[in-house]
């Protein structure tokens, strides 16, 4: 189903947003010959302004001669409500109407009338990341909405504070579950937010299920590219009693080694031991509500295999940038 544009005679141009794929643009620009659509030129955000936030396309890129395609919902629905035009796509819909039960964002209030336009506002991503990334197109999918998630409530990634993360595990059967949550706050006044939560089953030897648990919790972490902001891990101290200082690590093997080599990914992390806490009582609740029960929350694990990855990296990895998503 689609709907008449309904827009103006001026030619128009389109900002394609990054949450656009290529098919999509390919159908949208297939909808607007048909539709007779006057639209002269074609901003592509990803190639021109990589990982600009929406609050940033918002005060550059859009204006009264301009049209917005997304398929991003509160955004389209925000730039209707500023009187603009906007276009949402989806897999059945091309719309350029408001959608209905979706929210308007909400003005951020550190908004600046002098703040430059850039060509890239993605942080730099450590060469290590590249092996870190879900080899599933629905996975990394869910990763890229995360992250853009994150980055707009925020007006931007260098708008993060810290980032808190709490980390534990608990057997399942004979195998392990392994829990992250990451709650990210802000530099700008901005409320804190749980950022992300991961719950993986994995097959370990008793010995690796802390340095493992550290593992997927800074593997998210870089896949998020949180790695850059001051980042604090919060490890159950009765699972995860010790972590291996970085020369002990990178000198041992398996997860060890592993461990060692992520924390080589970060600017300004700190391991903390913590025994209690309510947000530490509230990861150990939804580990043992994941396990008595059916859930698709828990995802199967792949560490071991990005373990065996990660070995064959001989150093260190330092920041460099990365154009991969």
């Amino acid at each position: 189903m689609t709907e008449m544009a309904g827009l103006p005679t001026p030619p128009r141009k389109v900002v394609v947003d990054e949450s656009i794929s290529e098919s999509e643009l390919e159908r949208f620009r297939a909808y607007a010959r048909r539709e007779g659509l006057s639209l002269t030129d074609w901003l592509l955000v990803k190639e021109r302004h990589r990982g600009m936030p929406d609050s940033e396309i918002l005060h550059h890129l859009l204006d009264t001669c301009t049209v917005l395609l997304t398929r991003d919902r509160p955004f389209h629905n925000t730039v209707l409500s500023k009187g603009l035009q906007s276009y949402f796509i989806d897999e059945h819909n091309i719309t350029s109407m408001p959608l209905s039960h979706i929210r308007v964002r909400s003005d951020l209030p550190f908004m600046k009338k002098d703040r430059p336009l850039r060509d890239n506002y993605a942080p730099a991503s450590p060469p290590l990341r590249a092996l870190l990334l879900p080899e599933s197109a629905k996975t990394l999918k869910r990763l890229t909405t995360a992250r853009r998630r994150i980055r707009n409530h925020f007006g931007g990634l260098e708008n993060l504070d810290t980032v808190a993360v709490i980390v534990s595990w608990r057997p399942l059967g004979v195998e392990c579950l392994l829990g992250v949550r990451i709650q990210v706050s802000s530099t700008v006044g901005l409320s804190a937010i749980l950022a992300s939560e991961s719950y993986v089953c994995e097959s370990l030897e008793s010995g690796d299920r802390g340095p493992a648990a550290l593992c997927h919790a800074l593997v998210l972490i870089v896949q998020l590219l949180l790695h850059s902001p001051k980042v604090v891990v919060y490890h159950d101290r009765d699972r995860i009693p010790q972590p291996p200082s970085v020369p002990d690590a990178l000198r041992s093997g398996g997860f060890a080694s592993m461990f060692g080599k992520l924390q080589g990914c970060f600017e300004h992390l700190t391991l903390a031991p913590v025994a209690g806490g309510r947000h530490l009582e509230a990861l150990r609740l939804k580990l043992d509500q994941l396990a008595e029960g059916r859930t698709n929350e828990i995802q199967p694990g792949r560490l071991v295999d990005l373990m065996r990855k990660v070995s064959d990296v001989q150093a260190v990895c330092s920041l460099t940038t990365d154009t991969r998503d």
